[in-house]
């Protein structure tokens, strides 16, 4: 019976806190009756706390004095009688009861109330903390954070081995280009004074250079608004010259590109042998060898 009642304390215990937890999720953390809660759900729970010690205490002195019983003992065997010990339920019963009542009165002394309602705007404040650090953990990355991976692509190598891949990749398309160019100009001199009916430049050469240019433009562009300073002045390294002679190289490209489509449009590509836009292959072949 003790341990049924002891039982339904505890599971009363957990509704209550239970309930508790209920309560506190429908009020907002900066309300202030959240504390004069928690400082009533701590008193309840104290006291029920106190009331399960006592359950405890009386089922370890029942258990002590059955221990002490005398059985009768079945017949063909010796019969015993343990020695009696002091019961230590009745001794310490005074000291146990001082105890909770000195609990019983911190509780409802004011100091106690004072420092319960101080406990209690701490823990409001740690679960404030707590709650918004995990919101912060759950957002998006700060700009912070992607400015230093950003930097980091850029400036501590990955950028650079990518740009030198694809510096490779034109190199080999500019190859190709170089040997198709030879074929027309042989073919020129052969026939001369006759000139070929097809000297124009293929489009998928236009559209490949094009794709190049435009990615050493992004390039170009992304070192200087990601390393800013650092990309025309470093402080270990002094000046940084190799990125003022892309960055010229660049220019240049975008100039012949600007003189074939839009200055010379007809004139710009007429002729495959003499194709102004040759200066991108220049760039690309510096490149390489910088590389």
């Amino acid at each position: 019976m003790a341990v049924s009642s002891f039982q339904c304390r505890a599971s009363a215990m957990s509704c209550l806190g239970a309930d508790a937890v209920t309560e506190m999720e429908g009020h907002s953390l900066d309300n202030g009756s959240v504390k004069d809660m928690i400082r009533e759900h701590h008193a309840a729970l104290m006291r029920e706390l106190s009331k399960q010690q006592e359950i405890l205490y009386s089922l370890q002195c029942w258990s002590q004095d059955f221990s002490h019983r005398q059985f009768a003992a079945p017949p063909g065997h010796l019969a015993f009688t343990a020695i009696p010990a002091p019961s230590p339920c009745e001794n310490q019963s005074k000291p146990q009861a001082a105890k909770q009542h000195s609990r019983a009165s911190k509780l409802d002394s004011p100091s106690s109330a004072i420092s319960e309602n101080t406990k209690a705007s701490r823990i409001v404040t740690q679960i404030q903390a707590r709650i918004g650090a995990v919101k912060e953990k759950k957002l998006t990355p700060t700009r912070e954070t992607r400015m230093a991976k950003l930097y980091g692509f850029v400036a501590d190598g990955p950028l650079d081995i990518l740009a030198g891949i694809i510096i490779l990749i034109n190199a080999l398309f500019l190859v190709v280009e170089m040997q198709q160019r030879g074929s027309a100009a042989e073919s020129i001199v052969r026939m001369y004074p006759e000139w070929p009916a097809n000297t124009d430049r293929p489009e998928i050469y236009e559209d490949i250079e094009y794709a190049f240019l435009a990615f050493y433009v992004c390039e170009t562009v992304l070192r200087i608004t990601v390393l800013r300073k650092e990309w025309y002045y470093h402080p270990e390294e002094g000046v940084q010259w190799g990125n003022f002679l892309d960055a010229l190289i660049v220019l240049f490209g975008l100039t012949d590109l600007v003189i074939a489509k839009i200055v010379l449009p007809q004139e710009g590509f007429e002729f495959f042998v003499c194709s102004p836009s040759a200066g991108i292959g220049g760039y690309t072949q510096f490149e390489t060898v910088c590389w």
